[in-house]
């Protein structure tokens, strides 16, 4: 399993990602381990440089949706901090997987291509590693997300991210797989994507690259040993942590960890290797 270049994309084939495929995606991962690791914000997680991004972006007072919300760790964190969100996903055993842990937390099933919600009803809409998973394009479930934002609301949306590392080894002749499987996702340049949302009326405010670890690991044979060899104990130490609700005994974070987190998410390495990329924009009305 692998990328194949085609066109401006990178795409690739293993399974089609439906509603059976995530509800076995998410049968066996616990919600409470999750929703630690999103709510702990540690340096060396995928969702660090999200949160910071939800926090400076998303309306505290406004109506807030998650669509394609998984197993609602999003949408639990976010109502901790005091957002008023909702979340719908299509996958029905997930949303009741979420119902037995959480009767209250308000979650439904839906379809992000019809939602069932009236128009300019959100001032917020946030959806994460969802869209790149539509074989026709992301576009529907981007004309979707404008019809129920209102005006100048804001829309926070991630794909699989098309990076320069990417470019470099499809420029030198990788990517050139034979198609085995279904249709699975699509990686997007920065370019291609905010030529979609820009020809919808969405106004692109800011793109925020994540998930450097993965991409790395993905992308360079060498980071996989090293991530092997040490990343993977310290980021196991911090989730049992997270899940375990120590309290901050005020000792700062190892050397090693602090010093590999610094350069994880630093701006070069984030545009440059990451595996997904956030868009921030704003829907134009009037």
């Amino acid at each position: 399993m692998g990328w194949i270049k085609q066109g401006s994309r990178l795409v690739m084939y293993k399974q089609k990602a439906d509603s059976a495929y995530w509800s076995d995606h998410w049968q066996n991962i616990s919600i409470d381990e999750l929703a630690a690791w999103t709510m702990k914000e540690d340096i060396l997680s995928s969702t660090f440089p999200i949160s910071k991004a939800f926090r400076k972006y998303l309306p505290i007072g406004g109506n807030i949706i998650e669509a394609g919300c998984g197993l609602g760790q999003w949408v639990t964190v976010l109502r901790a901090r005091g957002y008023d969100i909702e979340g719908v996903d299509f996958s029905r055993e997930t949303i009741e997987k979420i119902e037995e842990r959480d009767p209250m937390l308000p979650v439904r099933v839906g379809d992000v291509l019809d939602l069932s919600y009236p128009d300019d009803c959100f001032s917020g809409y946030i959806s994460l590693g969802v869209v790149e998973h539509f074989e026709e394009g992301p576009e529907k479930a981007l004309e979707e997300a404008y019809r129920v934002l209102e005006d100048k609301g804001i829309l926070l949306i991630s794909v699989p991210y098309f990076n320069p590392v990417r470019k470099l080894k499809s420029g030198i002749g990788y990517y050139r797989g034979m198609k085995e499987g279904m249709f699975y996702q699509y990686a997007f340049t920065k370019q291609e994507f905010i030529r979609m949302l820009e020809h919808l009326d969405f106004t692109v405010v800011s793109t925020v690259p994540y998930d450097t670890v993965k991409g790395l690991k993905d992308e360079i044979a060498i980071f996989r040993w090293f991530y092997r060899s040490f990343g993977e104990k310290m980021a196991k130490n911090t989730i049992e942590k997270s899940v375990n609700d120590e309290k901050d005994t005020g000792k700062r974070n190892s050397m090693p960890k602090e010093l590999f987190g610094s350069v994880i998410q630093s701006r070069l390495m984030r545009h440059s290797t990451a595996h997904m990329v956030l868009f921030v924009a704003r829907a134009n009305k009037k």
